[in-house]
């Protein structure tokens, strides 16, 4: 409005008027507006173009800076020490060196080397420059100095980020003192930032963690200073403690969580341990990393530590533990756990809310247990309640049908599966739920065509996906393909093989008959994650006739699980076998002075829909 009264009055060539209108335009961020004012009025006055060139400058158009800048020299207007500065900070900006310098001829031909401001402003640029050029910033600010210039704080900022860069130690200090002398060292955050900076990358932390307590008002400029010259340095726990300073309890927890799902238990443990006050959910957290990771003894140890500090487990420790118990096939912990769930109310009849985690922990309970029955009148019982499902629970479901021989029930968790094709939102539980449906039908080129379309997807797979992956493998061959998808496990994402992963893999090897090579992988393999698949190597060495191997195996396994009547009766068919009887006989005796006896076995088949006992 004000505009168009000065234009109907014919006021437009008003130089006074003119620039106040610029000055509005260019403080509301109109820089359209404002060069067509500056367009349209004379241009012959140095403080209308230094105008436009600040607010250039504002609105983050340096190029445009540079522009007007040789635009005025052309015009033969004059140069002031303000077109200097902002011409020199958009050459810092843009990386122009070339113009910078240009323009540093410029300030001598006008007489402004002695303007504070220009003089801080070519030292802000040649800091930045390598070493050379740096070095240059310091010999122009004595230069300076011996005219009579005294250096402003910005001046001295400049000069702190190029000895910083040169790592120079001595100037670096002696702008310092200087700075202390002037009475400015600790009234500016931006100065003692950059300060701790010089000194932190000078290898002198001391002084900048001196600076760094000394301040009033810590920013986020000043605490990340502190915590990239830690890590610059190597000294990881040093930022770490710095990081966690102002961390909350929740914060801590979610980082752990972050960290534990990254494979970096290192880094999770050091967090772990710098919080002070931690609650059961930072501890199901740090159990849960350990058990993800494959280390079931540190999770169980993590349990302990916590029940002995005095705070009571909730049903996800349980599960924490129970599932770190089950890894470690520890019979004793387990039934320790089964009497303080008795103590504490835990049982899953008392639940009064149950989740899924719930439900499915207790029908792969019932299935490991050898009730699969129990677990498909449970997961009739889940959905008569309305709770949904996922992968694992489905998954689990497979593997009661399969064990009970359970035609229809298979078919229908099938049918479950083929909604997938018409899923618009798949989520990776979906993704895992058809790669398990089709391993379990036989579908192996189905499954890893799937597997691709998740990698096209950017769906990042689990541990959950690679198993089934890895078992559909296994059972329709296809060797290079499963150990190619084995060893892309850790490359490509990260995630640390664990039992199941392992016992697929040999039954893999063993199959196709290459049981030296699945021998040389277990050897690398943890003995708590091994139990499993040796017992599927002996099986294999016993199937190919290689008695040798197997021997070697059967003591490995009987060194692991000396209560496991199975692998006894394992060994001894063996020996039996290849026709060394007498061992046989002794490995049977060593079951039976156990007092160990093996399950007697039974068939499976389902009649008109139910299954009956053969």
């Amino acid at each position: 409005m004000f505009h168009a009264c000065i234009f109907t009055n014919g006021l437009c060539q008003n130089t006074f008027i003119s620039s106040k209108l610029l000055t509005c335009y260019q403080k509301f961020g109109f820089s359209v507006d404002s060069r067509w004012v500056f367009d349209g009025i004379i241009k012959s006055n140095i403080f209308l173009w230094n105008s436009i060139l600040v607010g250039c400058f504002r609105s983050s158009k340096y190029g445009e800076v540079l522009r007007l800048y040789l635009k005025l020299k052309q015009k033969r207007i004059g140069l002031d020490g303000s077109a200097i500065t902002f011409t020199l900070k958009s050459c810092v900006e843009l990386g122009s060196l070339g113009f910078g310098k240009g323009v540093h001829l410029d300030v001598f031909k006008f007489g402004l080397s002695k303007n504070q401001f220009v003089g801080s402003s070519l030292i802000g640029l040649y800091s930045r420059y390598g070493d050379m050029l740096a070095y240059k910033a310091f010999e122009f600010a004595c230069s300076m100095q011996k005219e009579g210039v005294d250096p402003n704080r910005v001046t001295m900022v400049s000069l702190l980020q190029a000895a910083a860069e040169l790592e120079a130690l001595e100037h670096g200090g002696t702008i310092h003192g200087y700075a202390i002398r002037r009475g400015i060292d600790c009234l500016d955050e931006i100065f003692e930032t950059s300060l701790m900076d010089m000194y932190i990358k000078c290898k002198v932390p001391t002084m900048a963690a001196c600076i760094f307590g000394r301040m009033k008002m810590k920013t986020i400029g000043s605490w990340n200073a502190m915590i990239t010259g830690y890590i610059n340095m190597g000294k990881p726990l040093e930022a770490l403690g710095h990081f966690c300073y102002e961390l909350d309890l929740v914060s801590t927890t979610a980082l752990v969580d972050m960290y534990s799902m990254c494979n970096d238990l290192v880094r999770a443990r050091q967090l772990f341990k710098v919080i002070e006050t931690r609650d059961v959910i930072l501890y199901n957290v740090m159990m849960s990393g350990y058990l993800q990771n494959g280390f079931a003894t540190d999770s169980i140890d993590i349990f302990i530590e916590m029940v002995c500090i005095g705070l009571k487990p909730n049903l996800g420790s349980i599960l924490n533990v129970l599932s770190a118990l089950l890894e470690l096939n520890n019979v004793r912990g387990g039934r320790s756990v089964h009497g303080y769930i008795l103590r504490h109310e835990f049982l899953f009849d008392r639940i009064q809310y149950k989740d899924l985690v719930s439900w499915t922990s207790m029908m792969m309970g019932y299935i490991c247990h050898g009730h699969p029955d129990e677990a498909i009148i449970l997961f009739q019982k889940m959905k008569s309640e309305g709770l949904d499902y996922d992968s694992v629970t489905l998954t689990s479901l497979l593997q009661a049908s399969s064990k009970l021989g359970y035609l229809s029930l298979a078919k229908e968790v099938h049918c479950h599966s083929n909604l997938f094709e018409h899923t618009t939102r798949r989520c990776l539980t979906s993704w895992n739920t058809m790669i398990s449906a089709y391993g379990m039908h036989g579908k192996c080129k189905e499954a890893l065509l799937l597997f691709d379309r998740m990698k096209n997807e950017m769906i990042k797979p689990d541990d959950t996906t690679f198993t089934s992956i890895l078992t559909a493998c296994s059972h329709s061959g296809m060797v290079e393909e499963g150990l190619q998808v084995f060893y892309c496990m850790r490359k490509e994402y990260g995630i640390i093989p664990c039992e199941a992963h392992y016992g697929c893999i040999v039954d893999l090897l063993s199959r196709a008959g290459r049981l030296e090579e699945a021998y040389k992988l277990l050897k690398l393999v943890p003995a708590r994650q091994s139990a499993s698949a040796l017992a599927a190597l002996l099986a294999a060495c016993r199937i190919h006739g290689n008695t040798e191997l197997g021997e070697i195996i059967g003591n490995w396994i009987l060194d692991l699980e000396p209560e496991n009547p199975s692998v006894y009766n394992l060994v001894s068919n063996l020996y039996a076998e290849s026709g060394k009887w007498d061992d046989s006989a002794r490995t049977r005796n060593m079951a039976k002075m156990r007092g160990l006896k093996k399950a007697a076995g039974y068939s499976l088949i389902e009649l008109n829909p139910r299954v009956s006992t053969m």
